[in-house]
């Protein structure tokens, strides 16, 4: 098990290609940048993971998926959640 860190770009929603992927830990702004923290095992499958961002105020799907974080940018706040990938 480690824990690695995969850069985030503000697009919705965003797929990442995550080894082993046993838990989400925290998304965090780094140098203004958003990045993802997750436990994972390395000697794992490598697996798609989608990613979904939804700024406060704004209107959510009926299913947005598992609340990750939140992250203030300035005045701006937005809210990272794990959605399902699409297929």
């Amino acid at each position: 098990m480690i824990i690695y860190k995969y850069p985030l770009k503000w697009d919705d929603p965003q797929t990442l290609q995550i080894p082993g992927l046993q838990r989400i830990l925290s998304v965090q702004l780094q140098n203004f940048e958003p990045m993802l923290w997750a436990m994972v095992d390395e000697n794992d499958d490598t697996a798609p993971v989608c990613i979904r961002i939804f700024g406060t105020g704004n209107r959510l799907p009926p299913e947005p998926g598992e609340f990750i974080d939140t992250v203030q940018v300035g005045s701006f706040v937005f809210h990272f959640f794990k959605g399902e990938v699409a297929t």
